[in-house]
């Protein structure tokens, strides 16, 4: 979902729903799981598109911190 909103141009919409499926995803699937590097790439992907710098690099950080798996690309 949060691909097409993405893709559709909609961004708040995409970072609203990649917010809530990175948290999910981190609880259910842990920092290895394919559904969390996914919402993160969109939530990410969907700050910079609004020119939330900031907020993509903090995520960004987290990420790292959090051990993120990265290599699902």
């Amino acid at each position: 979902m949060a691909k097409v909103l993405y893709d559709a141009g909609k961004l708040t919409q995409a970072e609203a729903i990649c917010s809530d499926a990175f948290e999910t995803a981190l609880k259910v699937c842990g920092p290895e799981g394919a559904a969390t590097f996914s919402a993160y790439l969109y939530w990410t992907k969907s700050l910079n598109a609004q020119g939330k710098f900031r907020e993509a690099e903090a995520l960004e950080k987290r990420a790292v911190r959090l051990g993120i798996k990265m290599d699902w690309v």
